[in-house]
């Protein structure tokens, strides 16, 4: 359970009853327990629905039917967390690798890199030396890890940044432009980055694997009471924010 949605809480509770948080805890029902009126659980909800922080959104019916105890909120907030941050389906393709005609040929390099390391790929973008538009292969790579059809996507394009630009619009998408290996395990490792951006012009080959094999094989660690989970989920709450 986790200790800052926990506490938030425990908090909301006691202010909401005008109660002492050390004298209530998870295992507490609403109503028998804490004798709270239907208007005080109402109030409850209603502030859970309205605070960033929980981006639960509008909690629906069937979840408020089934709310007897503190705990049970808990429960249903870290839930519905930990499913805003997606995992890939069994049978869909664990990697796109896009490149437009400056990116083409690292490309090819970094497959046979992606495939050492056990990862199906997927490349879309240039089959040739004719010009591709960047803004098409990212959006389209980017679009198809927002909506969990691939659990990462690494672009390759002049310069990198154009590339991470255009990813960095699809809603659910956290794309980096790394230019070392530590760059792209250190946004794997603290900010769940999705997308790999990489400039063919700015980096070599040598250094392109560096970041590739960093982004591919380092986990993301949520931190201390999973302050990085809920970084990454208030980020998820600014692009909620910006899209009504």
């Amino acid at each position: 359970m986790s200790s800052q949605i926990s506490s938030r809480i425990l908090a909301l509770v006691a202010d909401v009853l005008e109660s002492n948080s050390s004298d209530i805890n998870p295992d507490q029902h609403l109503i028998d327990d804490l004798g709270a009126s239907s208007l005080d659980i109402a109030e409850m909800i209603w502030r859970i629905e309205d605070d960033p922080f929980f981006g639960v959104g509008e909690i629906p019916d069937d979840v408020l039917d089934q709310i007897g105890t503190i705990g049970h909120i808990i429960a249903f907030i870290e839930h519905n967390q930990q499913a805003s941050i997606k995992t890939p389906e069994p049978g869909q393709a664990s990697m796109i690798l896009g490149a437009d005609h400056h990116g083409r040929l690292l490309r090819e390099v970094l497959v046979q890199t992606m495939e050492s390391l056990g990862h199906l790929t997927e490349e879309i973008g240039a089959v040739d030396d004719r010009p591709v538009d960047l803004v098409e292969v990212a959006q389209s790579a980017a679009t198809a890890v927002a909506r969990n059809q691939a659990s990462r996507a690494i672009l390759i394009g002049l310069d990198g940044m154009g590339m991470a630009m255009v990813a960095n619009k699809v809603p659910g998408v956290r794309a980096i432009s790394a230019s070392t290996g530590l760059q792209a395990r250190m946004a794997r490792e603290r900010h769940n980055a999705n997308v790999l951006c990489l400039g063919a012009g700015i980096i070599g080959a040598h250094a392109a694997r560096e970041c590739l094999t960093a982004f591919l094989e380092t986990p993301f660690e949520p931190g201390p009471d999973d302050r990085r989970t809920q970084r990454v989920h208030r980020i998820l709450e600014i692009e909620k924010r910006h899209l009504t």
